[in-house]
């Protein structure tokens, strides 16, 4: 593998207190929470009322009313992100054919399965669904590829486009997709994503379980939760792109995953994981801040 560095050249956000990377720094170092009642569905029959909710309405961002109608919430959310990212990067002249895309989402379009199972079974009445009465689209909504190859139509993105999904470290573990294609000379730009809308009612489901310690209850960062995009690139191929921060090094492990046994203490707690020893001394973190 090569030694190519990975740059972040662009950065654009949507999520919980901010609809843009701007608004969202602006409350992350205000102090001031986006944890709220919810309110994109009923939250009275469950104990879990609370979470950090998205305000994003899709006609507000460069997005059509085909593609609104067409794609779940989770894919409008990252192409808003990626052309926030792509804007920022100043990237231009890029050679289609080496660029990629890499896009982490750890339940996909769960808000168009409810919705459409909602009509396919008349309100949950019949077991036995009628497919006749789903949108023509549902398929393309729910296929999780479409996240990916959603901005990489835009964005003429001909190179590698995948999806990873891998639970809560799903955005994570893209940027580190992105890193081995742009080191393995695969890539020389890859816009990646990390987005999530899971539907309110999945996720509180587990207020009904048993035998689950009360932190575990409603986790807050599931319902409505927003998208993260970089635009991440090797410095011989960007120019004078602005460089927003670098990828040194990443590691992996099972550890962080939903519904994995506890790691034991000094697995938790290590505070150089073995494939960062090579790399500069920074800090370094997981999906849940570990």
């Amino acid at each position: 593998m090569s030694a190519r560095r990975s740059v972040v050249t662009g950065i654009g956000v949507v999520a919980p207190g901010g609809g843009n990377r701007e608004e969202f720094w602006q409350r992350i170092t205000s102090g001031k929470p986006a944890i709220r009642r919810i309110s994109t569905f009923d939250p009275e029959p469950f104990r879990s009322q609370i979470a950090a909710e998205c305000d994003f309405e899709p006609s507000a961002y460069r997005l059509t009313p085909q593609e609104i109608r067409r794609l779940d919430r989770f894919v409008l959310m990252a192409m808003a992100c990626a052309d926030e990212a792509y804007a920022d990067s100043g990237l231009d002249g890029v050679n289609p054919e080496r660029m990629g895309v890499s896009l982490g989402s750890a339940v996909g379009s769960t808000i168009r399965l409810e919705e459409e199972y909602v009509v396919a079974s008349d309100g949950g009445r019949h077991w036995v669904t009628d497919p006749t009465h789903v949108r023509p689209f549902l398929y393309q909504a729910l296929v999780p590829s479409s996240a990916a190859t959603e901005p990489a139509v835009r964005f003429h993105a001909q190179g590698p486009a995948a999806v990873v999904s891998t639970g809560c470290t799903s955005g994570i573990d893209a940027i580190g997709h992105a890193h081995t294609l742009i080191q393995e000379g695969e890539a020389d730009v890859v816009i990646v994503v990390g987005a999530d809308a899971a539907s309110g009612i999945v996720v509180l489901k587990a207020d009904r379980a048993t035998g689950l310690r009360p932190a575990q209850f409603g986790d807050s960062d599931k319902v409505g939760v927003g998208t993260r995009v970089l635009a991440i690139g090797s410095p011989s191929s960007l120019g004078g792109s602005v460089t927003a921060g670098l990828v040194s090094a990443l590691h992996r492990n099972s550890s962080p995953k939903a519904g994995t046994r506890a790691p034991s203490r000094p697995s938790r707690y290590r505070s150089t994981p073995p494939s960062t020893r090579a790399a500069p001394a920074a800090p370094w973190w997981t999906r849940r801040g570990r």
